[in-house]
């Protein structure tokens, strides 16, 4: 699930870090980071009811 989420979203959320920080490279950090984060968080508490809110 959390691989299917990534290849959907992470395109939309990299053009807006990029936006943010015009900046290929801290924007793909950042997203990298995110992506770890959020990643430990599912394998720790479960993947949340709507995981793109909005």
């Amino acid at each position: 699930m959390f691989d299917v989420l990534i290849r959907r979203e992470s395109t939309r959320i990299l053009a807006t870090l990029i936006r943010l920080t015009a900046d290929n490279t801290p924007a793909e950090d950042a997203l990298q980071g995110a992506m770890v984060r959020a990643l430990s968080t599912w394998d720790s508490a479960g993947a949340p009811d709507n995981q793109r809110p909005g």
